[in-house]
């Protein structure tokens, strides 16, 4: 299918539900206001220490009670009033996903311990697999043989959904990184779907969870004001996380291999990766908080958060683009692997040198000044 036949696609269906996705905003915004409001009384609040978090002033941590609040009242309102039909399976996926935001928030305002985080979150993808029956079943076809995973599927997608939540948590750390690495990738998926499932629609409850999103970008951003402003906290990253995870494993293995999903995701992955290894090389947790994100630095190279968000945005759609391109030519799952593989030693390897050179030359054109 071609572009423009995608574009087309996606927006008939965007146009159709204009007034169920204004109610999503509307609503999303809304919340976002009365919880900022309250934030305070209930310690949902984000503290500048001088460190790591270096915010001039207490945010609240509301962004994703935000969403999944506006999602839900969005998701009402279309089964009620809307041009589109939210069908059981999509209404326990969001019931989970408020477990995950209503759990994480707790964690936002008391803390939780990792072992206590890992347990909950388990325990909330065995749900998602239960409900929605969703499992990672194969790996892709290999010399021409499908490798199915067998009795390992169940476990293995339990630990995709704690690697991704975990991933997207671990690079909340910049306004705006998580969600446009988010919203770039279930954009992605959306088009990857239209282009391979032709004359079905995208999962119903992407637009309103994208949409809502959106606003909370905006709000992250300072682009509604600073009343609106506020973090995703640990309860919005892992919404991400979850709710992306429920959508790969949704479009199906024959579909979306394994190894093509991980180009969608592969920046998250790889630096969490690359920091867990270093944390264990010099002998630290594996989850203790510090400064060794890609986005870190990008900041301590002299950029800016700004800069570090649409930098990794632009890797992040390379890297998609790529499996595109793959998918174009036809390349097997073998090459496509050996090509992802490759990239991700890359960044283990050259990812601090990548980004003092980076910055580096961003700094000498800047000093260079325009030509007289």
């Amino acid at each position: 299918m071609a572009i423009s036949d995608v574009l087309a696609v996606g927006w008939r269906a965007l146009s159709l539900r204009t007034l169920d996705l204004g109610v999503v905003v509307v609503a999303t915004l809304s919340v976002l206001a009365l919880l900022n409001r309250i934030a305070p009384r209930f310690d949902l609040l984000d503290l500048p220490d001088g460190g790591r978090k270096i915010h001039a002033k207490a945010v609240p941590l509301t962004g994703g009670l935000a969403l999944v609040i506006g999602i839900w009242i969005g998701a009402l309102f279309t089964s009620k009033f809307g041009q589109a039909d939210i069908g059981q399976v999509d209404f326990e996926v969001l019931a989970l996903l408020g477990i995950v935001v209503a759990v994480h928030a707790f964690d936002d305002q008391s803390g939780l311990s990792t072992r206590q985080r890992l347990v909950i979150d388990a325990v909330i993808a065995l749900a998602f697999i239960v409900v929605t029956g969703g499992i990672i079943h194969s790996f892709g076809t290999i010399w021409g043989i499908k490798l199915l995973f067998g009795w390992f599927a169940v476990p293995l997608t339990i630990f995709v959904y704690l690697s991704l939540t975990n991933a997207y948590n671990m690079i909340d750390g910049v306004d705006g990184l998580a969600l446009t690495q988010f919203l770039i990738a279930i954009i992605s998926l959306g088009i990857w779907h239209i282009m391979h499932v032709p004359g079905s629609g995208f999962d119903l409850l992407a637009f309103p969870v994208i949409v809502a999103c959106l606003g909370v970008l905006a709000a992250n951003l300072g682009f509604v004001g600073e009343r609106l402003k506020c973090f995703l906290g640990d309860s919005g990253s892992r919404f991400l996380g979850f709710f992306l995870v429920f959508m790969l494993v949704s479009e199906g293995t024959d579909v979306l291999s394994p190894i093509q999903g991980g180009y969608l995701i592969a920046l998250p992955l790889f630096d969490m990766c690359a920091v867990v290894a270093e944390r264990v090389r010099a002998g630290a947790g594996p989850m203790q908080a510090d400064r060794r994100h890609l986005h870190h630095l990008i900041i301590d190279a002299g950029g800016s958060g700004r800069s570090a968000m649409l930098v990794m945005g632009a890797i992040s759609i390379g890297l998609i683009a790529l499996v595109f391109v793959q998918d174009a030519l036809a390349i097997s799952d073998l090459a496509s692997l050996a090509v992802l593989l490759v990239i991700a030693g890359g960044h283990f390897a050259g990812r601090r040198a990548g980004v003092e050179l980076f910055v580096g030359v961003l700094r000498s054109r800047r000093s260079a000044g325009p030509a007289e």
